[in-house]
């Protein structure tokens, strides 16, 4: 069973700020200061004033800084870590732009603790905000338990009402970082998270890295969590449309990579070749074939194939001569 010594059991919450706006806090911080957590954060670069002083308000906070952006790999490494040294046994990990409501966590872990096997993350169904244009986020649902059964939703003895809960537990091929509940007893056996890929994809392989180690993914069917994937967008378009060219580059190069790692299943690897292939096709004609998106595709193709990972490279950036 995934049970827990209770009297080492510490939750605590933690998030990678980049750039944020002092109104995303109102939404992030409130519900873990009601829950009593503390709260890990990484400034990955500079904030604002405004942003200092909303920080400086924060009793349950520990404050870790970059003074410049070095990817949200490394930003979640550094909370992980941090959180890891102060005892922590599970963190809750938080996008900036998520609204996260109080007692997440603590149902989150209780959800654990019911499952069986080994569970390295738990996470809630992550839902746009009500009347705003963002996208929909699509779980990848496994269709049967991995062999050496890392985790199982069978319910054995219990009452009805525990059995209901577990139930409600789904097996996934990875969860969004954001609401992810990680073991960081899990995450020292499955080891970091990617900070080579930068900012995209690293749930993904992570999530693939796990289920090759014997630990589970686990989406808690019954708790939702407000979260803005992407950028809002009144004619709905693709994400690959929403996208800045630079977050294009480390999704195109990102997903190009996992195709070479041996944790990813094939049947992955065959879902994700024909999805780039539409989205390219989308965003080549989304931006009319201009000549910097076609050099921007080609070279994230070509960097990810041969592992050439980290920053963008300035050169990409850059137009042709």
């Amino acid at each position: 069973m995934n049970r827990t010594d209770p009297n080492a059991v510490k939750l605590a919450a933690a998030t990678v700020l980049y750039e944020p706006a002092v109104e995303m806090l109102d939404d992030l911080v409130p519900p873990i200061a009601a829950d009593g957590l503390r709260f890990f954060i990484f400034l990955n670069g500079p904030v604002s004033e405004a942003v200092e002083q909303r920080l400086d308000l924060m009793s349950n906070a520990r404050i870790l800084r970059s003074p410049t952006n070095i990817g949200l790999g490394a930003g979640l490494n550094a909370v992980v870590r941090a959180a890891e040294s102060d005892g922590v046994s599970h963190l809750l990990l938080l996008d900036q732009d998520s609204s996260p409501q109080a007692g997440l966590c603590a149902a989150l872990h209780e959800r654990c603790e019911r499952g069986s096997g080994r569970i390295a993350a738990i996470g809630p169904v992550l839902v746009p905000p009500p009347g705003e244009a963002f996208l929909p986020m699509r779980y990848a649902r496994r269709k049967k338990a991995a062999s050496g059964e890392a985790f199982s939703s069978e319910v054995g003895t219990g009452s009805r009402e525990e059995n209901a809960t577990k139930q409600k537990l789904s097996e996934v091929d990875f969860l969004p970082t954001s609401g992810s509940l990680i073991s960081l007893a899990a995450w020292r056996e499955i080891g970091p998270f990617r900070d080579d890929y930068f900012i995209d994809g690293i749930d993904v392989e992570w999530g693939f890295r796990a289920w090759s180690r014997g630990y589970a993914c686990v989406l808690a069917e019954d708790l939702a969590m407000v979260h803005r994937w992407g950028s809002a967008d009144a004619d709905h378009r693709p994400q690959i449309l929403r996208q800045s060219d630079i977050r294009n580059y480390y999704y195109i190069r990102n997903a190009v990579n996992g195709l070479r790692l041996r944790h990813i299943p094939l049947r992955w690897k065959l879902h994700v070749t024909g999805r780039l292939a539409m989205q390219t096709l989308l965003l080549l004609a989304g931006r009319r074939g201009a000549a910097s998106v076609r050099r921007l595709i080609g070279r994230a193709i070509a960097d990810g194939w041969a592992g050439r990972l980290g920053p963008i490279p300035t050169m990409v950036l850059q137009p042709p001569a």
